[in-house]
């Protein structure tokens, strides 16, 4: 198990400092995705989205692991 942070950058940029454990990098993208998912909701309900924002997730060393913007976690269809 490693720790992740997860940093949100939306309308607020939002620090993580207690992180979480989690298995592997793999896991810890799965875990940005859903957040970003959440985030998203909360938005929807304000009647706005901005698929730029993102969530950006670094490892225990604070090495950059993957960067998940709003776009990345849904699929938006017409």
């Amino acid at each position: 198990m490693a720790r992740f942070y997860f940093h949100v950058f939306n309308d607020e940029t939002c620090l993580d400092q207690e992180g979480l454990e989690l298995a592997d990098a793999g896991a810890a993208r799965s875990m940005a995705v859903k957040e970003a998912r959440v985030l998203m909701a909360e938005a929807v309900k304000k009647g706005e989205i901005v698929l730029s924002h993102h969530i950006a997730v670094e490892d225990e060393d604070g090495a950059s692991v993957c960067n998940v913007t709003f776009g990345e976690a849904v699929r938006i269809s017409m």
